[in-house]
């Protein structure tokens, strides 16, 4: 039933921002591919950096260099440990840990373009939303999964460097993400994710 809420979801932002996208011309859409790097909480639980991490949104810059827009996106982190030893349900189990987590995040977000006459544009902002993780544990034949849903925010900046006359540019950007009060054995779900991507609709 999550998953189908969650497709639904990511079907109603597409919309709201094609909608915007045709109402405004200003709009820019954004594909990137994302490289993520566990930190805090998180980082005890995986301690790898991941670079399955892909995101898709739309940005609309008004002339006063305010912006507003949304995203979706996606990362996956993977560990696999040494044999280790866990208490579980009054028995002992020792074996090798396959950890697997999915975060899937919906954003709105609003930031600052510093406009001029070069090719390269940087900017700043700060996305606010939910934050769905699924978490999946397999400790010799035990297996062990968690999904929740959590409040979250994404500062991010970056800069965007537009190629003249084409309508396309590119982007290179590094984004901190916070999921408050995670249940997983962690306070909060943070990593850093450091993005490069294509630009349309200049």
């Amino acid at each position: 039933m999550k998953k189908y809420f969650l497709i639904s979801i990511m079907a109603l932002i597409a919309i709201f921002v094609f909608t915007t996208a045709s109402a405004q011309m200003d709009t820019h859409w954004e594909l990137e591919w994302n490289i993520s790097v566990p930190t805090g909480d998180f980082e005890n639980f995986i301690n790898e950096s991941s670079v399955r991490g892909i995101e898709f949104g739309g940005t609309y810059h008004f002339e006063t260099s305010v912006t507003l827009g949304g995203t979706v996106g996606y990362g996956a982190f993977f560990k696999k440990t040494g044999r280790q030893t866990i208490d579980y349900n009054n028995n002992t189990v020792t074996a090798i840990h396959f950890r697997d987590l999915y975060s899937y995040y919906f954003l709105a977000e609003a930031g600052y373009a510093y406009q001029t006459d070069f090719i390269l544009t940087p900017y700043g902002k700060l996305g606010i939303g939910a934050y769905y993780t699924e978490t999946a544990t397999q400790i010799g034949l035990l297996y062990l999964r968690d999904e929740s849903w959590n409040f979250g925010l994404r500062p991010e900046v970056g800069a965007i460097l537009v190629v003249p006359n084409s309508g396309i540019g590119f982007v290179f950007n590094a984004k901190y993400n916070a999921a408050i009060n995670y249940t997983q054995n962690m306070d909060n779900l943070n990593y850093w994710s450091f993005g490069v991507g294509f630009v349309f609709g200049f």
